[in-house]
Parts: structure tokens; sequence; C-alpha cells
């Protein structure tokens, strides 16, 4: 059939949803249900838009029963073939580092990424997956839905909002006939972190029912953030054995995982790379990095003719930002380091070599992302190089190191790690936390106890520093800590740093130095600076950082 799908949250408001239909440039809407209850904006976009066509989507069961509203009417060109090469669907990225690109994959992509997940996962007709994930995200579609389809496994779906209670009442139930047991879980990070929350607050006897069932699971998959090592040390306190994680992206499909044997799972690593897929670290001169703990940026491609990444949909200039030249990568390589000098290596090619006669489809695609490869070639993700790699007075530092000690503390619920530009120091580690609710409560404010809340709060954030000192180096140390209820995330569980930076709950004035506008402080967030006392602004001008900017610079 003559369509490209594109999936879209059933949460989106339809300004959004607006936009992205112009983004994809499609031609016609099926929206659910509950939009015929916006019957007003329905109307005004099919009179606002006449080149989209809308569809109402009630008891559908195939695509010629859908229903024009209006005057629009299906053409029949909808209903024709179109070439494989041509097939496929167009999902949306994220947007935690920028807007939203529409990320065409074709129907070879999609089939190879799904063979490579079912033979690695093991995926069988034994098997039932709890469904839970967003289906508009390649975690929630690839790995929860059309691979274990391909492999006749069941798939049951949870009503949504996500609710953690729920999703372990139903993994602990008795198997019956009714309720088969739950043999494959696929969740994100702060799922992990619920889940967790959840079974703290039960009876012995609930925490052994939820533990039995946890137990149970065949595997249960972490993604699409990285995983708290305290919240992956808790699960395997509970279960027995660490959470499955991997890391993937909208362009690529899955890209690295860890071992289905739980006893060769790397804590903190996202695996090695998955079948078909070949991976590499370049420096910022796209020279191959071939030592290990060697922090570089991502590269990967497919070994075979079906490519990794296709296009973004209608953005040629994004298409070509995102390939690298096969040659680009395999002319110099770093071999070694010896006494902190880099020893390169010439890589002399011929003419008929792979590499040079490879044609544009097959060019590496940088995702984005800065990584480190283990001794034994496991992946380590750094962060997202536009807003996780900070550059602190030389020193180049991940904000998700400083993000996974953090909340190794007892008190933090969640955190992010943000740079704050700095002409004098570059980028100057804040961090934005959350308290657990017992500690949380006891900043709530009251007329009576204000000055104990206080208090409170300047020993807290005395103590939560002074445990940093011990885990951190000194330009990793966040310069300011701010104290909010709860941090702002995706459907996903991600975290748009660009967003927060520009929040003015954060930041009311530092936004200025950061070439944002200004704006007044708000109630709702606290911060704290260096030396423990509260600020209602930021001051202005340069922050400087807890440690001596003459420090020579690191390699870079």
């Amino acid at each position: 059939m003559g369509i490209r799908p594109v999936l879209i949250s059933n949460t989106s408001k339809p300004a959004e949803i607006s936009n992205l239909m112009q983004t994809a440039k499609t031609e016609f809407l099926i929206p659910p249900s509950k939009f015929f209850k916006h019957q007003q904006w329905v109307q005004n976009f099919i009179k606002d838009h006449p080149e989209y066509k809308v569809f109402a989507n009630d008891e559908l069961e195939s695509w010629k029963d859908l229903r024009p509203l209006g005057e629009n009417q299906l053409s029949q060109e909808y209903l024709l073939e179109i070439p494989k090469t041509k097939q496929g669907t167009i999902l949306f990225t994220s947007g935690t580092t920028g807007n939203p690109k529409a990320v065409f994959t074709d129907i070879s992509s999609i089939s190879q990424q799904c063979t490579s997940l079912r033979n690695l996962w093991e995926y069988t007709e034994e098997d039932r997956l709890l469904h839970v994930l967003p289906t508009h995200h390649i975690h929630g579609l690839s790995n929860c839905l059309l691979t274990p389809l391909t492999a006749g496994s069941a798939i049951e779906f949870i009503s949504q909002p996500f609710n953690a209670h729920k999703v372990l009442h139903r993994i602990s139930q008795p198997p019956s006939v009714d309720f088969p047991p739950i043999t494959m879980f696929h969740g994100v990070p702060t799922m992990y972190s619920a889940f967790i929350s959840a079974y703290e607050s039960y009876d012995s006897f609930q925490r052994e029912k939820v533990a039995k069932g946890l137990k149970g699971l065949r595997v249960a998959v972490c993604g699409s953030a990285a995983l708290p090592v305290p919240i992956a040390k808790k699960w395997e306190e509970i279960t027995g054995t660490l959470p499955l994680e991997r890391y993937g992206m909208t362009e690529t499909g899955m890209v690295f995982s860890n071992s289905l044997d739980p006893s060769l799972r790397k804590l903190g690593s996202v695996g090695y790379p998955m079948p078909g897929v070949h991976a590499h670290l370049v420096d910022p001169n796209d020279r191959l990095i071939m030592v290990s703990n060697v922090p570089g940026k991502l590269v990967v491609r497919w070994h075979s003719e079906s490519q990794l990444f296709h296009k973004y949909w209608n953005d040629i200039k994004a298409t070509n930002r995102a390939r690298v030249k096969p040659e680009q990568v395999a002319r110099r390589a770093i071999q070694k380091i010896e006494d902190g000098k880099v020893i390169m290596k010439t890589m002399k090619l011929k003419r008929g070599d792979q590499a040079v006669r490879q044609k544009v489809k097959d060019h590496w695609f940088r995702t984005g992302d800065m990584a480190v490869r283990g001794e034994d070639g496991e992946y380590y993700m750094l962060g997202r190089e536009s807003v996780d790699i900070l550059k602190v007075a030389g020193h180049l530092t991940s904000a998700l190191e400083i993000e996974r000690e953090i909340l190794s503390l007892p008190e933090i619920s969640e955190v992010a790690v943000v740079g704050v530009k700095s002409q004098k120091f570059g980028d100057i580690p804040h961090a934005i936390v959350a308290l657990k609710p017992e500690y949380a409560t006891k900043l709530n404010p009251t007329a009576d106890k204000e000055a104990e809340r206080k208090e409170y709060k300047r020993e807290l954030i005395n103590s939560l520093r002074k445990r940093m000192r011990e885990k951190l180096s000194e330009e990793k140390l966040p310069r300011r800590w701010i104290i909010t209820d709860a941090i702002p995330r995706n459907a996903m569980g991600k975290v748009n740093k660009k967003l927060l930076l520009a929040d003015e709950r954060f930041f009311p004035k530092v936004k200025r130095a950061a070439g944002l506008d200004g704006a007044s402080g708000s109630d709702t967030a606290e911060e704290v600076d260096e030396a423990g006392e509260h600020k209602g602004q930021h001051e202005e001008g340069d922050h400087e950082p807890d440690h001596d900017d003459t420090k020579p610079e690191a390699n870079q």
C-alpha cells in the first residue's frame, strides 16, 4: 500500500500535531477518538488546511474503511503499491537537544533490526511481553511491538498513564488461564526508579510476592536514558540480576546491548555492538580511536547492505551533516597513547578496498553521542555532545558521570546536571535535584518554621557537597544546587536540558549570561550557592568554579 505511517504521541496537543504534520509533509491524519472531543479544532483544521485529509478511526478493520471528514476524499493513489525501497515508517526524534526531526526508516532496515533483536534477545512464541511504552518511539515500536510479533510472542498492553504499582501487580500475579506469566519487560530508568520506590513502600509479604514475580521475568530491558547505578544495584538486590541495558536511537534502531546472560552484563555499560552493527569512536578530526578508555564521538553503520540510517525526511542538510564518508574514518587512526602523547597510524587503502567503494547509503552516521570503549570492547555512554559534555576551565567533563555520583546519595530522587556558560570558565556545572519524599517534606514552607527550614536546607546542601568532594574532582563539582519538586521529562523519561537552561524557575538571570532572555525568579525552585546560602536570584556575570582555573587543559 502506498502509505508511509508517521507515528505521533496520542498526548500531543492539536498545535503540536499540526507542526509535526507540516514537518513530515503528511497528507492525511487519523486521530484517536479522544480528539473528536476537540471537534471545533478538527473542523478548523480541515478548513485551514485543505491540503490535508482527516479521517475517523473508530472500529477500523482496514485502510479501506477510512471515513473522511468534511469534503476531503481519500485518493486511490494511497491504495497502490510502492517499491519496497520507498516503504517504511517515519518517527520523530525526542527533540531533547533541538527541534524534533522526522526520521524515515525503510522496510528492509526495519526488518533487519527486528531480526537482529529477535536473535540476540531470543524472542519466542513462549514469551509474553508487558507493553508500557509509547509506540511512537523506537523502543516501544521496534523492541516491544514489531520484533515480538515477528517471533510470534504475545504482547499484553497495560493502560496508560504508567503506574508502577499496577505493573508490579500484573507481573507478580500467579499464572492462570486469564493471566499467563509475563516473561519480558522493557522500560526506561524512571520506571525502574518508580518500581524501587513502590517496592520499598510494601510490607514484607508484598515485597516477597513482587520479588518472586520479578525473578520470573526472563529478561528486563532498560534504555532510552542512562540507568542510575544505585537503581541498577537495587534491582539486582531484589531480583538477583542486573537489568539488561542497551543503547539505540530513532535514527539507527538498537546499536548496543548487554548480554542476555546476566553473568556477562557490565554495570553502567550499554554493552556491545548488536549483530550487524559496526561502531567506532572518532576524535574531533574524524580519526579512528583504536585504544580503550579514551572518549570519542560515536559513529555507526550496518555491516550488510541494509543501511542503519536512511535520512531525515525532507531535510537534506540535516541528513548530510549526520553522515561521515567512509574514507574519512579510515585514513588515519589513533593507535595508542604513550606518556600522554597520541600515536597515529596511517591506514593505507587500495583502490579496491571496501571502504573506498562504499556508496553514499553506506556512510557512517554521527550519533551526536560521546562514549568510551572498555577493555573488553563494551561501551559506556558519556552523553550528548551538545548538552552533556561540559568544558570546565579546559577540562572535558561528562554531566552523566556527575549525575551518577549525585544519584548515589540517599537523599536524591532525581538530578539533571547542566552547564551554564561563562566567558571566563566555560561550562559551569549546576545540579538541579529533586529530593526523596522523606527529605522533601522537611522543606515545605511553613510560616512558623521558616528559620528551621532554611537551616535544614543549608545543612543538607553542605552535606551533599561535602560527600561529592569525596567522589568527584574539583572541576566536576556543581557550583550551584537547585532544589525542585520534580524534573520535567518527556514520554520516554528524557530530560531536555536546553529547556531547563531556558526555564525561568531554574535560571532567572543566568539565562542572560548564556545568551538567553532574562527573567524574574520563581517560587517553585530554590537555589543554593557554593556556600550553602539560599539565593533568590543568580549573581550577574561569571560564576567561578570550585577549583583553580590555572590547571593544564585536558586532551581535546
